[in-house]
């Protein structure tokens, strides 16, 4: 499982300053080397484009004209629009290569009037503008620029921008404008920034220019306290849904499901079906309602389900099975008595249970699953972004010492010590009823096994992420349980 740290753009600029500083890499090698990277990987874009690129007149606009000089002298034909004013050396260095080259460079503000003049064929715009120092807000200069370079964007489908490192005038959570690039190529280290709009890109790169990251987070061990998710392969997760031949039904996990209230047995028969088709080996659900009870043992003779009621404490399975799930399809009244748990099991609380433990001190076997609006209720706020979210998270985790899975459209886990993880792969067809209680299941699985919530929380994500393949654009819970059943069946 690989997970990428991520850093601010404070931290970000600290790095580049020791790398100069303590390790004499001259800034200049480190703008060639992110130029060369960058125009490598894009290099099947070069030819389908004319291409115009938009200089600030710092470091960022330094890493624009370096690009410019390897297109340049690649034989490409382009167009650079560059700010005037005071420059670094590095910046220097390679304005004056394309000016010893003879390549044309005109002053950023004529680049609006060129844009709007650009009505035929297909333009890539690389913006070079603004780096990870601006702070908001926007001048009318930058406001006009970006608004002409968004509104050319919509207007010319065929056109692309590609922004190099960060997209220019974006500040997290603000309403101002800032670039919509479709490409992000991020340079030295990702940012924690990226996050907030990557899920929006057709293309995301990473450029490694040699920061040593390891010696500066030596020095600084608060460095990198958020970081973000790679989907796991299928291969990997085929490992631990995999049954050895000796194995017996503990040994692949087994989990206690507590739910299914009158008018919601579909919650818990997802959840539990769900532990099942990824390879659980055994489970028993606890519920409230006869009508659950009927149903779940007419579907599956095979499966353990009980009345749930004050005895359910003293239940010898659900004392020593590995996860203990509660919440999905649970009104919270039916379950008003406590239960106690061993000190190695791990407890998943979703929906209808999160409140009943709101601001509880509980330790770092439990994750709670909540969606927006019920995160809003445990912290007694609500905001507009999601990020937004992102202190209260941190906050409360360390405060309740629990585990947080936040869902969204990009997910947000938050663990005890108060790290933040980023999945920033939104999959629209998860946008359905009962895909929670899913996902409540398959981290039931991974938990059962792994015994390690950031891996769990990784694998079921990846899991899901699988359903991007599917047909149907609009599948049911149903029809992505059954989808990861015969990925699990034909691997």
């Amino acid at each position: 499982m690989e997970i990428i740290k991520t850093y601010s753009d404070s931290e970000s600029k600290k790095l580049d300053e020791y790398t100069i500083h303590q390790f004499g890499i001259e800034g200049k090698t480190l703008m060639g080397l992110a130029s060369v990277s960058i125009f490598q990987e894009y290099s099947s874009l070069w030819k389908d484009y004319e291409i115009i690129i938009l200089c600030g007149s710092g470091n960022n606009g330094g890493d624009g004209l370096a690009l410019g000089y390897f297109l340049f002298q690649s034989g490409f034909e382009i167009k650079i629009f560059r700010k005037s004013g005071q420059h670094s050396e590095e910046y220097t260095f390679y304005l004056r290569l394309l000016q010893k080259s003879n390549c044309e460079i005109s002053n950023l503000d004529e680049a609006s009037d060129y844009i709007l003049s650009c009505k035929y064929g297909t333009f890539l715009i690389v913006d070079a503008m603004l780096g990870i120092g601006f702070k908001p807000p926007l001048n009318d200069y930058y406001t006009n620029l970006v608004n002409t370079i968004n509104t050319f964007r919509k207007m010319n489908p065929n056109s692309r921008i590609l922004s190099i490192d960060c997209a220019s005038g974006f500040f997290p959570c603000s309403n101002i404008h800032y670039i919509k690039p479709d490409f992000l190529a991020e340079v030295g280290v990702v940012k924690t920034n990226s996050i907030y709009y990557r899920y929006e890109l057709s293309h995301y790169s990473f450029h490694p220019i040699g920061f040593p990251v390891k010696e500066f987070e030596n020095l600084n061990s608060e460095i990198g306290g958020h970081s973000c998710f790679v989907p796991s392969s299928w291969g990997e997760i085929q490992k631990i849904t995999k049954r050895e031949s000796d194995s017996h039904k503990y040994t692949n996990g087994s989990a206690t499901f507590i739910g299914g209230s009158n008018g919601m047995s579909g919650a818990i028969m997802i959840s539990q079906n769900a532990f099942h088709v990824l390879g659980g080996g055994i489970s028993k659900v606890f519920t409230p309602s006869r009508t659950t009870l009927e149903i779940l043992l007419k579907t599956d003779p095979s499966m353990m389900a009980t009345d749930l009621n004050k005895d359910t404490v003293a239940d010898s399975f659900l004392r020593k099975s590995d996860v203990i799930v509660i919440g999905p399809g649970l009104n919270p009244i039916d379950l008003n008595f406590p239960l106690s748990y061993r000190k190695e099991q791990f407890v998943i609380i979703d929906a209808g249970s999160l409140e009943s433990v709101k601001n509880k001190k509980l330790n770092q076997n439990f994750l709670l699953t909540p969606h927006i609006g019920e995160f809003t209720k445990l912290i007694d706020a609500k905001h507009k972004h999601i990020f937004d979210y992102i202190p209260y998270l941190k906050n409360y985790c360390i405060q309740n010492q629990v585990n947080v899975l936040l869902k969204s459209h990009i997910s947000i886990f938050g663990d005890t010590t108060g790290k933040v993880y980023y999945w920033a792969y939104p999959n629209p067809r998860l946008a359905v009823m009962g895909s929670g209680d899913l996902l409540v299941g398959i981290l039931a699985f991974f938990i059962s096994r792994t015994k390690d919530w950031i891996t769990s929380v990784n694998y079921s994500l990846s899991v899901l992420k699988q359903t991007e393949n599917m047909e149907a654009l609009y599948p049911t819970v149903n029809d992505i349980k059954n989808y990861i059943k015969e990925l699990i069946a034909y691997a």
